[in-house]
């Protein structure tokens, strides 16, 4: 197990290597697709190497090559994601209540933690989400909850109040399916700069301290996701910028040609 200040070191470094991964990431993917589109004078660095010759190259051409490096470092933050996802799994709700809430019409209604919902007004729910649903379509009024505890099955009515009764599900981690890691991977870095950019998350932004705290803590594989995904989130913070690299790099060859 490792001590916060270890684990700060470690993520240091590792913030350090994950930048130097996106420089080579983007000289790489770079150079190859302008070698791909015919376009000559680049290396494997982001600085052009013979300007003539990448200048007397088509526009169009000179153009993805240089967009090749953004869209590789951008599929980096993906790649990250994903192995997070395949490491953490999903959490799902259950119908067994890990909660019931005080002061709730659900506690004066006689429900307690553990108890598995089986139906509500009579009908069988399966996904814990059609509980606040039937709340919801009841409206004011009041709901059959039908449980089962202790190997007995039981039913409570339950006052509503303001479309809620005042339970939590308990969850489970189950594996990620491929299927389904990949697609949300590949959008989770332009959806994590949309919700630091502009949405509501904005100023829960965890910093290298942060990350170390939890790093610490003896979670297994649940740690091993967590520190992916932090790190692909300040990539993910990072990518753009390499768009204004591409471009500022691709005048630069123009002008000095």
């Amino acid at each position: 197990m490792f001590t916060a200040v270890t684990s700060l070191l470690l993520i240091l470094v590792a913030l350090a290597l994950l930048g130097g991964a996106h420089f080579l990431v983007h000289g790489v993917a770079r150079h190859f697709a302008a070698r791909a589109l015919g376009v000559r004078g680049t290396r494997l660095v982001l600085e052009i190497g013979d300007r003539e010759a990448y200048a007397a190259s088509p526009r169009w051409r000179r153009i993805l090559a240089a967009a090749a490096g953004p869209v590789a470092n951008y599929l980096l933050c993906a790649f990250c994601f994903l192995m997070a996802a395949l490491l953490s799994g999903r959490e799902e709700s259950t119908l067994t209540l890990q909660r019931v809430m005080k002061g709730s019409p659900a506690e004066a209604a006689g429900l307690r933690g553990g108890d598995r919902v089986v139906a509500v007004d009579g009908r069988p729910i399966t996904a814990f989400e059609q509980i606040g649903e039937a709340v919801r379509a009841r409206g004011a009024g009041e709901i059959v909850v039908e449980v089962e505890r202790a190997g007995e099955r039981l039913r409570f009515p339950v006052s509503t109040r303001e479309g809620r009764i005042g339970v939590m599900a308990a969850t489970e981690r189950r594996n990620a399916e491929l299927a389904e890691a990949v697609p949300a991977a590949a959008l989770e870095p332009a959806r994590f700069l949309h919700r630091k950019l502009v949405g509501s998350q904005r100023r829960t932004f965890t910093g290298p301290v942060g990350i170390a705290r939890t790093a610490a803590k003896p979670d297994g594989r649940e740690t091993a996701a967590t520190f992916i995904a932090l790190l692909a989130s300040y990539a993910s913070l990072a990518w753009p910028l390499s768009i204004a690299v591409a471009f500022f790099a691709n005048r630069a060859g123009r002008r000095r040609a």
